[in-house]
């Protein structure tokens, strides 16, 4: 039995737990549900997993009432306007999105108040009731870490999973494939029109390295494996890094992917996740979907 089996088998318990614990602490109560109960219950999800919850963190509510009650739940990459059309479609009022929905980090808004997108985003979502809170930094401490978890059981790596390789930044071990052909397996399998390669297409693929979003990422990758896959770098420093190496001569491979197709289904776990600890009513998942097309 492959050791990612037993991860995912170990998270889906480890939630149950948690979050059956977290309920159990308030099932008695005749508070109704609310985003800031709902929240409440999340937090002592996550202590019960021996998460602290941070002092400074992105994971607060970025737009709408707290105290309203909750018609059903969304789980979701992002709550882009689409995303929040498909939830007042399924009725549902309350959004916990991965990342940011006003385009920076932080959600901060001070730049953008006399920005007309800006603005309908905040006019739809008061129009229809909706509330957006955002499950980043304290979601990617679960262990096992989710979103890697996901992407995994999406590609079908689990069997080459390095032994012991943990945490978001895991390692696989692959035999008898070239690059273009790690590369077309994702774009398969993800599946993604936006999978981009930088490399020899026929150089051989042997240990594969999932990376975060920075360039001192690349370069471990680099001193451990022979590709790194990175969701949503920068092309100024992680690509050109990438291309010289290439240029020098170095047997290494980045294929980048987009950040959303490399940590979707992590939101399909977190779906999962919240629906015993908020049984009260449904929670969904909605796909956010890649943002690019392609031309050819």
């Amino acid at each position: 039995m492959s050791a990612f089996i037993l991860s995912r088998r170990a998270f889906a318990a480890g939630a149950l737990a948690s979050a059956g614990s977290a309920y159990a602490a308030v099932a008695g109560s005749t508070t109704r549900l609310t985003p800031a109960v709902a929240v409440q219950r999340i937090k002592a999800a996550c202590a019960q997993k021996g998460i602290k919850w941070a002092d400074t963190t992105v994971d607060t509510f970025k737009i709408g009432k707290t105290d309203t009650p909750v018609s059903g739940i969304i789980s979701t990459f992002m709550a882009t306007l689409g995303v929040m059309k498909k939830a007042v479609d399924l009725g549902a009022n309350f959004i916990v999105s991965h990342e940011p929905i006003f385009y920076n980090h932080f959600d901060e808004t001070t730049a953008l108040e006399a920005d007309p997108i800006y603005q309908a985003k905040v006019r739809f979502a008061t129009q229809h009731g909706l509330t957006v809170w955002r499950f980043h930094d304290h979601w990617h401490q679960i262990k096992p870490e989710p979103m890697s978890t996901a992407s995994i059981e999406e590609l079908g790596w689990g069997q080459y999973l390095d032994k012991g390789s943990q945490g978001f930044r895991r390692s696989f071990t692959r035999s008898g494939l070239t690059l273009e052909g790690l590369a077309g397996e994702m774009a398969r399998r993800f599946p993604s029109h936006s999978v981009r390669v930088i490399g020899r297409r026929d150089m051989p693929v042997r240990r594969v390295v999932n990376i975060g979003h920075g360039v001192n990422d690349v370069v471990q990758a680099f001193t451990t494996g022979d590709v790194a896959i990175g969701p949503e770098v920068r092309e100024w420093d992680s690509a050109e890094l990438a291309r010289d190496v290439v240029a020098l001569g170095g047997d290494k491979g980045l294929i980048l992917i987009a950040h959303e197709r490399g940590e979707e289904g992590g939101m399909k776990l977190c779906r999962d996740w919240l629906q015993p600890l908020l049984p009260e009513t449904k929670v969904s998942f909605i796909d956010t979907k890649e943002p690019f097309l392609s031309l050819t």
